[in-house]
Order: C-alpha cells, then sequence, then structure tokens
C-alpha cells in the first residue's frame, strides 16, 4: 500500500520503503519456495540493496498507467524482451546523512547523480538487463586516438563522429539503448556525462551500425564562472565497455560566456 510519504509541500527524508513494505517483502521472500520477481512501482529512488541480493529479480515499471498490467506480465512471462535504462541513480540509504537536503551543489560531497555521485550506488543510471545478450564492436571515428587541436576542431566547425556495431548474440529478438559517455581528466569534470543514445530493435544474430554525431561542445565543462570551456587533455568516449581515447592539445576554448557576467559575449 502507498503511504503519502511525499506530496505537496512535503518532502520524504528517507531512501527506504514506507510502512512495513520491505519486512513483508523479506517474508514473502522467506516463505517462497519459488523464484520471487519484485515489480517496484515508483518514480522515486529507493535503496532496494536488500531486494537486490536476495531476490530473483526486479521489474521496476515506474508508473505504468492503464495498459501497465498487461504489460508486465508479457514481460514476466517472457512474451515481450525488456529493453529499458534505468532513469535515475538509486543511492544507499545512508545518502540523506551524507549531504543535506538544502545542499544543491551537485559536485558537494559526495556528489549528485551519475555525473558526480563518487559513492557506491545500488543501481546506476542507464541499468538494465535483457533476456538477451548484446555485443558491441567499435567500427570508426573521425577522430584520431592520437592527437588534434581543440582549437582548429571549434573554429572548422568540425563534427566529432563514431560508429559502433551492436549484435544480438543471444536467442531472442529484443531492444538495447546504446548510451554514449564522455569523460575527462580536465578537473571539475563530470566522472562522465550523457552524450548520445540511440534504441535498436535486433533479431538473434542481427547486427546494426550505431551512428554519433556530436558537436564539439562534448568535450567541454562548465567553469565556476559559467562558462563553457574546452580544456587540453586525455577524454575517453564510452559505448557499452568500449572506450575510443582522444587527446586534446592546444589552448583552452571558450564556446560560451556566462551570459549573466557583465560585458560577457558568446562566442
Amino acid at each position: 500500500t502507498a503511504l503519502p510519504i511525499s506530496g505537496e509541500g512535503h518532502d520524504r527524508s528517507v531512501l527506504t520503503f514506507p510502512g512495513q513494505q520491505e519486512a513483508l517483502i523479506q517474508q514473502v521472500k522467506n516463505a517462497s519456495k519459488g523464484h520471487v520477481i519484485m515489480v517496484l512501482m515508483t518514480g522515486q529512488p529507493l535503496d532496494i540493496s536488500w531486494e537486490k541480493e536476495n531476490l530473483d529479480g526486479i521489474l521496476w515499471v515506474g508508473y505504468p498507467g492503464q495498459s501497465g498490467g498487461q504489460a508486465i506480465a508479457e514481460v514476466l512471462f517472457g512474451q515481450y524482451n525488456p529493453g529499458g535504462r534505468l532513469p535515475y541513480t538509486m543511492y544507499p540509504a545512508d545518502y540523506v546523512n551524507q549531504i543535506s537536503f538544502f545542499e544543491m551543489s551537485m559536485r558537494a560531497s559526495p556528489g549528485r547523480t551519475y555525473k558526480f555521485y563518487t559513492g557506491k550506488p545500488v543501481y546506476l543510471f542507464g541499468d538494465g538487463l535483457s533476456y538477451t545478450t548484446f555485443e558491441y564492436q567499435w567500427m570508426s571515428s573521425n577522430y584520431s586516438r592520437e592527437s588534434f587541436l581543440a582549437t582548429k576542431s571549434v573554429t572548422s566547425g568540425d563534427m566529432p563522429s563514431f560508429r559502433v556495431k551492436v549484435q544480438n548474440t543471444g536467442h531472442m529478438a529484443g531492444d538495447t539503448v546504446v548510451l554514449a559517455y564522455v569523460n575527462s581528466t580536465t578537473p571539475g569534470a563530470p566522472l562522465k556525462e550523457l552524450i548520445g543514445f540511440d534504441r535498436i530493435n535486433l533479431e538473434p544474430g542481427k547486427s546494426q551500425e550505431v551512428f554519433f554525431g556530436f558537436p564539439p561542445q562534448i568535450f567541454s565543462t562548465v567553469t565556476e564562472t559559467g562558462c563553457r570551456v574546452i580544456h587540453s587533455g586525455k577524454y575517453w568516449v564510452t559505448v557499452g565497455d568500449l572506450h575510443h581515447v582522444v587527446h586534446l592539445h592546444g589552448e583552452p576554448v571558450v564556446l560560451k560566456r556566462n551570459p549573466f557576467k557583465q560585458g560577457a559575449r558568446s562566442e
């Protein structure tokens, strides 16, 4: 049963299940002689560490709407192959004691969201499983793994692009969401940042190339003064377990200045 733990003018103060819900889940698991699958209906992060370690499966459905029951049944009985990705990070319950609710800085220790959280999450943003398996293969990039001048890239209008081959290596047709991230050695940069995604459907044994084209801004970092700047350094573009390394050399390039700073103008 849902309890009013949050609403208009009232925020929740914990990341655990309300009431006796977790105790009920544990009792069901202890009494069951078969598999126990938890269907999680929530739009908020919860600490489901115990469920992760002890249950046979977890199906996160958010708020599935009027056809949710049919959709859930089709997934549980194998009639539909799920391909969704978790839209937020799930933190451990102690997270609420590590950072003040009134601290809105993304970087304040231990950090907020998948971009800056340095702790061990229960589940990561972008996590998700399928009834089949997919294999990624790096096909090409229009940038060398060695180096290029950031200044030339920006002023010439070049568009970084990457191609990845995705193959369904399992025995069931299904969707996969291909996520592309970037991270770098630049001080203050996110641990990683989503820069592109594509959802594709593949029959068993079939493959498809996924193309990602990005503006040079994917290599930029927002400074404390609100400017977006590309710095020299080492950058990783990550797709699945594949990593493409790019080294940037040259003077920093300011892409956008803080519009609220007196005299600022965009480049």
